[in-house]
Order: C-alpha cells, then sequence, then structure tokens
C-alpha cells in the first residue's frame, strides 16, 4: 500500500487460464519494448532540439555571465562553451544573472575532466566530496579545491529542524553507524519510507524524507547534500547480510530515542482494512455501471482517459484475501470491469470526475 512502504510492490492479479497468462506475457512484452522506443525517441527529441531549447551564447569574462544578446524571449536555458568544457545556465527568473546548471569536462585537481553541478569533485577515497569554487575562463573551467566551501551543517541553527532530526543527529551511537556508507543509505531508506511514531506522544511529526537526507549527509561530513540520498540511495550492492544488521541497528536506535514502527500485526490489521476499502470501493463503482451505461452516448464532453485498461491491483500477501472473496466480487475486479469502464469512455457516456472515481485516477 502506498502509505505503508513495507516492501509492498504493486501487481495485477493472478491471471487464470493459460490463454490469460499469454496475453499478460505478450502484454508485458509491448509495454517493454514500447517504453525502449519512447525513451529513444525522447533522447532523439532532445538532442535534435537543445539548440532550441538551449542555445549557445558568448561568454563574458569580466562579468562571468553568459551574454543573453539575441537569447530568444521565454528561453530558460542557455550554454556557454569554454574550450572542451561547456556549461549549462538557468535563465529563469535570474533577473539578469543566470546561474550555473550543469558544468561538463571540468578540470579538477587530479587533471580529470568530470560533470557536475556542484562545485565538488569526488573524494580520492571514493567515500564524501571534496569542495571547491569554479574557475570560468575563457577557454576552460576549472575546479579549485577550497575545504572551506564544504558545506557545514547545524540542526540547532534550522528553525525547521524537527525534534526527531535532533535527538538524531546528537546521537553518538547514530552518528557511529551512519559513518559507514552502506549504513547511511540503509539508514535513509529505512527513515524515510517507514512510517515512525513517538511511543510516549503519537502526535509528534517525524522528520521529512529532505530534511532526514540533509541531517545523514550533514552528520557524516563528507561533503554530501540531502539530494545524494533523496534521490540517490538504494540497497544495490550492499550484502542482504549487512542490509540486515544494518536495519537492526537503526530500530535500536530509533528504540533508544523512544520511536518504533508498526508491529507484524499492526501492520497485517492495516493491510487487511486498507484491501477491504478497496474491495468495497470496487463493489460501489461496479454497481453504478449499469446506471452510467444507460445513458446515451455522447452524453458527456470527451475524457480522453485512456488508462481503465487494468484490473483491480492487489498487494503482495494479500493474494489469500483476494482468493477468498466470492466469485462475483473477484468478477467486479477483473478484466471484466475495465473493459467495461473502456466502453464508457469511448462512447463519451461519463465525465471526468466519473471517470476519475472508477478509475482511481487523481488526475
Amino acid at each position: 500500500m502506498s502509505q505503508y512502504p513495507y516492501d509492498r510492490f504493486v501487481y495485477f492479479a493472478p491471471a487464470r487460464g493459460v490463454v490469460a497468462r499469454v496475453q499478460s506475457a505478450w502484454f508485458s512484452t509491448q509495454h517493454s519494448f514500447s517504453n525502449r522506443i519512447r525513451q529513444l525517441r525522447t533522447r532523439l527529441s532532445a538532442w535534435w532540439h537543445r539548440g532550441k531549447h538551449q542555445p549557445l551564447a558568448a561568454f563574458d569574462p569580466r562579468t562571468g555571465q553568459p551574454v543573453l544578446a539575441g537569447i530568444p524571449d521565454g528561453t530558460n536555458f542557455c550554454r556557454t562553451r569554454h574550450g572542451r568544457a561547456t556549461i549549462l545556465w538557468s535563465t529563469y527568473g535570474s533577473g539578469g544573472t543566470c546561474h550555473l546548471c550543469l558544468a561538463q569536462n571540468v578540470l579538477t585537481a587530479t587533471g580529470r575532466r568530470i560533470e557536475t553541478s556542484q562545485p565538488r569533485r569526488p573524494h580520492d577515497s571514493g567515500d564524501g566530496w571534496i569542495w571547491g569554487r569554479f574557475e570560468i575562463k575563457a577557454d576552460d573551467v576549472a575546479l579549485i579545491d577550497d575545504p572551506r566551501a564544504k558545506p557545514k551543517y547545524d540542526p540547532d541553527a534550522d528553525p525547521e529542524a524537527t525534534r526527531q532530526e535532533k535527538l538524531l543527529a546528537t546521537s553518538p551511537r547514530f552518528r557511529a553507524a551512519v559513518a559507514d556508507p552502506d549504513c547511511a543509505r540503509v539508514a535513509f531508506l529505512l527513515l524515510s519510507q517507514l512510517e515512525w511514531f513517538n511511543v510516549g506522544d503519537r502526535d509528534e511529526l517525524p522528520a521529512l524524507s529532505g530534511s532526514i537526507a540533509a541531517m545523514i549527509a550533514g552528520v557524516r561530513d563528507r561533503g554530501e547534500i540531502y539530494t545524494d540520498y533523496k534521490f540517490g540511495a538504494t540497497t544495490v550492492g550492499i550484502p542482504e547480510a549487512d542490509i540486515r544488521r544494518h536495519t537492526r541497528e537503526i530500530h535500536d536506535i530509533m528504540g533508544e530515542l523512544g520511536w518504533r514502527t508498526h508491529t507484524a500485526e499492526e501492520l497485517r490489521l492495516k493491510a487487511r482494512a486498507d484491501f477491504n476499502s478497496r474491495v468495497d470501493e470496487r463493489i460501489a463503482n461496479w454497481n453504478s455501471l449499469a446506471e452510467l451505461e444507460a445513458r446515451a452516448a455522447d452524453s458527456c464532453e470527451p475524457t480522453g482517459g485512456r488508462y481503465a485498461e487494468i484490473p483491480m491491483l492487489i498487494y503482495e500477501g494479500e493474494e489469500a484475501w483476494a482468493e477468498q472473496l466470492p466469485q462475483a466480487t473477484k468478477l467486479m475486479m477483473s478484466e471484466e470491469y475495465a473493459r467495461r469502464v473502456r466502453h464508457l469512455v469511448a462512447t463519451n457516456r461519463i465525465s471526468n470526475d466519473e471517470y476519475r472515481i472508477l478509475t482511481g485516477s487523481i488526475w
């Protein structure tokens, strides 16, 4: 369930029969192929239109800024070339001052050239970053090491820092644990994806994922920033035994600080309540289809909806509950429901609001 992300993965209700399984396999193959074609088309389109959306501009060494004369109005980005290096600038809301978004082929102190959106380079140890400053010239862009540029973290100076965030940041055991880069990744995923609550005060709010990411990056003091965790943290490459060990450690630390997640029984009850709610909603929607089908064709404006092609979603661990349902309810959860909704869409018998209700779409 989306609100209780405990390693639950969405999938479709089990298809029954050989024909259904073959159809499912064919659909999966077609979907994968179409996605690859779409991705290739997107990349080609981006390359083809880069000149239009990211036009080249001259660079003024005196101001350290691109020259916007000749750049079409409404353009949000431009590029400047500096020998082997290229900089992508943001012109949106700049008020005449552009902001560096991405620097490519930047020369570092090691002699290597890198691509970076921040004035930093990977640490030689592979764990962390060395910060500095960009030196932009007409014929090159260099990243000059400057330890003073490394961000400083102080939760007490952040008015938006939660009590949970401050407790973790000042916990010696937590600071020692996340010094291990693998544990830091596991800690972020656990703290941001699980639902934590204060044992003594259920109303106390936990830290948001961005704050957790910034806190872990700051506590580690390796030159990392919140985006390194919020948009890039995975457990890929971490042995399963280490993931389990780090998970136990974080749960123990949180327990010492007065926080915990749901027990297995609490999760089971929440999962069952959520499943029953979705089934009841599907039954109500199914019972409304006959009245909608009795409408005249073209009685509503075209919805443009084309996303009712799947049966009701169930989640890992709910198969037994789904199999225990009456046969009539299983039919309501099947492709038959999607077929009837598609017909309503194709014949313009339902409004946009009705389409969203029937399909569970929020758009």
